[in-house]
């Protein structure tokens, strides 16, 4: 039996790193608007700071988990930590756009490592009798980081760099190196097969990567165009593949099986339409709040502590919810209520009081929505399916959360670029600006320094007729995405009033699927 404080000491280990992936986030979102003025992108590429770490997390999460069973889960662990810090470093000192999108890559990657053990070392740490604790600080831990991330990613955005975010990563991740390699022991799992299915986790990332990628550019581009059409239909062929593929192994990277349980398919559909809600919905506050509002990071996380400061309270209090609604309708007003977020931002304008207002109550009802939809479904999920298949079931959850997110931001993102640059296409012809001044305003609309320094240069008439066409292009786009998160909200409610708590929990007597060979691992 491990010593009292060498086991807390554990829980330690485990937290910082939790703490630093939750926070890394969440925080990022705020710093986003000045990351895409310092290095003059356009909104389509700020989105891929964000998704190229979801991508890359739900990716790989699956076959980590499986890689610790087989070569242990200390070792991955460290190999997780050590991947995070060496990436922030990458992110943090990031000359350009694509450096940093290599650096957040790696960011996921390393997060997946990490998350993937470290609930399962923390438990391993514990007798029955208090792991409950312990699992409970991890956890909570994770929601303080997400909570967190926000106000400490404003404070460092507005007094140092928006680098800091990332560089004050690095002693986290070496003191927290150190402690898993004096603290953790290695484990394994014995009894698991060798074969890892590395076939399949290369189409499934070569196909969602492809999907998001030719979504995103279709804003700029039309379907036809090599660009988009190619990884469009090269992604959606490499999806397919990996489906006829997991079905046929015996021991599938995502058993598919699964989801012929009702109750764990509504529950995964309305876990991950949250992750669509909750990721497109904050990334186009943010860029409202600092390019519209004018606020500034730190303003900007403030305003955000709303969402978080509301999730905590509202995940205290999920039991509760849960005795009183039940499973279906608990995670359906969840919905619903995440629905009502979107729905009060179509009413945005450009004054800064009743905007901040709007944001703030939008942020509370959407928090409390979120933590349902999501907390409710998970657990709904995971009573769904036998114990011995317990991991396979949490881990499907998980990716298809951050999968469906970055799915999700990508195409509320095209509406919004879509209408917005159509918007400002006919304001600007319109307005009988000369054709010197019309690559002024939108240039404005990309938010570079240089953008904004040149319209700092004309008259202040000019300059603020140019602010004025760029913020209403701005409002129609983002009053178009937000009423698509509207009817995708609605969607998904109906799809939750389907569920229905099983009889016999998913994976108890399915039969194991035809196996031939196995492709080459």
């Amino acid at each position: 039996m491990r010593r009292l404080s060498e086991k807390w000491l554990i829980v330690v280990a485990m937290t910082m790193p939790l703490f630093m992936l939750t926070a890394d986030i969440n925080g990022l979102t705020v710093a986003l608007p000045t990351i895409g003025r310092d290095f003059g992108v356009s909104t389509t590429t700020l989105q891929w700071v964000i998704n190229v770490y979801l991508l890359a997390f739900a990716s790989f999460l699956l076959p980590v988990g499986r890689l610790g069973d087989i070569v242990g889960r200390r070792l991955v662990l460290l190999a997780g930590v050590a991947i995070f810090g060496a990436a922030s470093i990458i992110s943090g000192i990031a000359p350009n756009e694509g450096v940093l999108l290599v650096g957040r890559a790696a960011q996921g990657i390393g997060a997946a490592a990490f998350f993937s053990q470290s609930l399962s070392v923390v438990s391993n740490a514990f007798p029955a009798e208090e792991r409950g604790k312990a699992i409970g600080i991890w956890s909570a831990t994770g929601v303080t980081g997400a909570a967190a991330g926000p106000i400490l990613g404003g404070i460092l955005t507005d007094l140092a760099s928006w680098r800091w975010f990332f560089l004050v990563n690095i002693p986290i991740s070496v003191i927290a190196f150190a402690m898993v390699w004096i603290l953790v022991k290695e484990s394994r799992d014995e009894t698991a097969s060798r074969r890892l299915d590395i076939v399949g986790f290369v189409l499934v990332t070569a196909g969602l990567v492809g999907v998001v990628f030719a979504i995103q550019q279709l804003d700029d581009s039309s379907i036809t165009s090599p660009g988009v059409l190619w990884p469009l239909i090269g992604g959606g062929v490499a999806l397919v593949a990996f489906v006829l593929l997991e079905l046929r192994l015996a021991e599938p990277l995502v058993d598919f099986l699964l989801f012929r349980s009702r109750a764990y398919l509504t529950t995964a559909v309305l876990g991950a339409i949250s992750q669509w809600l909750f990721f497109s919905f904050t990334f186009f506050m943010t860029l409202y709040l600092q390019n519209v509002l004018g606020l500034s990071a730190i303003d900007a996380g403030l305003v955000f502590l709303a969402l978080s400061v509301t999730f905590i309270v509202a995940s205290i209090k999920t039991g509760t919810a849960v005795e009183k609604l039940g499973i279906r309708m608990g995670m359906t007003i969840g919905i619903g209520l995440m629905g009502v977020g979107p729905l009060i931002a179509i009413f945005l304008g450009t004054d800064q009081t009743t905007g901040v207002a709007l944001v703030t109550v939008a942020y509370v009802v959407f928090a409390i929505g979120n933590v349902w939809a999501y907390n409710i479904s998970t657990a709904g999920g995971m009573s769904a399916v036998a114990d011995s298949k317990a991991g396979v079931a949490s881990g499907m959850l998980s990716s298809s959360k951050f999968v469906t997110g970055a799915f999700g931001l990508a195409v509320v993102g095209l509406v919004f670029k879509t209408v917005e640059n159509n918007d400002l296409e006919d304001a600007v012809s319109e307005s009988g600006l000369p054709a010197s001044e019309v690559s002024e305003v939108e240039g404005l609309l990309s938010g570079s320094e240089e953008a904004v320094t040149r319209l700092g240069e004309l008259s202040p008439a000019l300059a603020g007729e140019a602010q004025a066409t760029v913020n209403d292009a701005f409002l129609t786009g983002l009053t178009a995405a937000m009423i698509l998160n509207v009817v995708v909200a609605a969607a998904t409610m109906a799809v939750g009033l389907l569920y229905r708590p099983s009889t016999r929990p998913a994976g108890d007597d399915a039969p194991s699927p035809a196996a031939p060979a196995a492709p080459p691992s």
